[in-house]
């Protein structure tokens, strides 16, 4: 649904800005109860599963269809599509988990909300520029780009101020129920390793 550019109250909105602001809130509950290294393996198996849908479903538009009711139209730009939000999940959500993880770290698990605003911010800008640029840039005009990068990092932004005290409490309740609270403190931070 991303490529599909809503209208959402007059701004331009991709087609998935109902669903994905809810990923970094999830992102933020991960990283903050079961720490860095599990959010990171959660980063690989998105890219990995992404993947072998949008491979799945480009081989799929190889094969002739008798009937196509506009599939092909839909999935041919599959693996521009996946590159674009394959790069910048990667990126984004890796700051994200690493500013959530290392902040979490220095302030004693204290100011749960600061922390999650403050990645979150970070980790929309790195997501919606890179997204957009890659995806769009070549297909509509760069004054087009700019309004859709700052439209949706402050729809996804609204929606994490609002989501956070409820990411709070979720994340609390986890911890009273795994019965403890994980730190990153040795932890190493290269998001290409897989532990």
């Amino acid at each position: 649904m991303a490529p599909r550019i809503l209208l959402f109250f007059g701004f331009p909105q991709p087609g998935g800005i109902l669903i994905f602001p809810f990923t970094f809130l999830l992102s933020d509950v991960i990283t903050e109860v079961y720490t860095y290294k599990y959010a990171n393996f959660l980063i690989w198996c998105v890219i990995i599963t992404l993947g072998f849908f949008t491979l799945g479903s480009w081989v799929s538009m190889l094969v002739p269809a008798k009937l196509d009711y506009g599939y092909a139209a839909i999935f041919n730009h599959y693996p521009r599509l996946y590159a674009s939000i394959a790069i910048a999940t990667f990126i984004s959500f890796s700051a994200n988990n690493w500013i959530m993880s290392k902040l979490k770290t220095r302030w004693n698990g204290r100011l749960f909300w600061w922390r999650a605003i403050l990645s979150t911010a970070v980790g929309h800008a790195f997501f919606s520029i890179i997204w957009v640029l890659l995806y769009h840039s070549g297909e509509v005009s760069f004054p087009y780009l700019m309004e859709m990068i700052g439209c949706m990092y402050l729809w996804k932004m609204g929606f994490e101020i609002v989501g956070t005290p409820f990411a709070n409490m979720i994340s609390n309740f986890l911890k009273k129920k795994e019965g403890f609270d994980a730190y990153d403190r040795d932890t190493s931070y290269n998001p290409f390793l897989i532990d």
